[in-house]
């Protein structure tokens, strides 16, 4: 859809538009319970086109109570590897807070 929108396509340009603003009304209610130095998201269309992030930021900035700086509302480092990425922290956490206990505790001692 993404590319389809890239190529002109404006029914897949307003559909990702529509979704990013239903992100960023999203994101301000998180924003105003939780009021976090920063929120990262992860919606597809936003890691690969810098206007649907604005699109998100725009729509969250309008509608949320504490938040007036859009530039709290930030793309993962990772781009569109963010997801994959995620899940490999998850998997490979226990690893990394003891590695010494993981490696005992896999070689049976």
């Amino acid at each position: 859809m993404v590319h389809a929108a890239a190529a002109g396509d404006r029914y897949a340009d307003g559909l990702l538009r529509e979704r990013a603003s239903a992100v960023g009304r999203a994101g301000a209610l998180f924003l105003d319970v939780l009021d976090p130095d920063l929120v990262v998201v992860t919606e597809h269309a936003g890691l690969l086109d810098s206007e649907f992030l604005e699109e998100i930021r725009g729509a969250a900035v309008g509608v949320c109570h504490v938040c007036g700086d859009p530039e709290r509302i930030v793309s993962p480092l990772a781009g569109t590897a963010a997801l994959p990425v995620a899940a490999g922290t998850i998997v490979l956490n226990p690893l990394f807070r003891g590695p010494l206990a993981t490696i005992e505790r896999e070689a049976g001692g």
